[in-house]
């Protein structure tokens, strides 16, 4: 597999990456997720969950 120019995830043709932060007063946090079927309905993904506390 090849580089992409900016050796990112979002180089990858098809993969979609977003982020979202929700902050609510002391509390911060956020989830990232990554797409790569276009019809997660019809194309079943295998699917993982990390937490990180910092």
């Amino acid at each position: 597999m090849e580089k992409g120019k900016l050796n990112r995830i979002t180089d990858v043709e098809g993969v979609l990456v977003g982020h979202k932060t929700i902050s609510s007063g002391s509390h911060q946090t956020g989830v990232t997720f990554i797409r790569t079927a276009e019809d997660v309905f019809h194309q079943k993904l295998a699917c993982g969950c990390s937490i990180l506390n910092g």
